[in-house]
């Protein structure tokens, strides 16, 4: 990952350490599927910068992402065919 993915990623947390913590998590949870998963976080709304209730929000909405991806019947297809 390069260094502007890297601060993409900070300034999207924010303030939010467990934000941050997600992300990583998912994003390196499967290395096959780093690269997809990397462009879709960065695809995410950014958290910086707004209120505590807009905040938690974003983090909703990334929770969101990695169930569906994890467990639902969203399943991307690269992942989907492993299974």
């Amino acid at each position: 990952m390069d260094q502007g993915n890297i601060e993409r990623l900070a300034e999207m947390s924010g303030k939010l350490f467990i934000f941050a913590a997600t992300l990583v998590k998912w994003i390196t949870g499967n290395p096959n599927h780093f690269e997809d998963r990397l462009e879709h976080a960065l695809k995410l709304e950014q958290t910086a910068d707004k209120n505590e209730v807009g905040a938690l929000q974003a983090l909703d909405k990334l929770y969101d992402t990695v169930i569906e991806n994890a467990m639902g019947p969203t399943i991307r297809k690269k992942e989907k065919q492993e299974f």
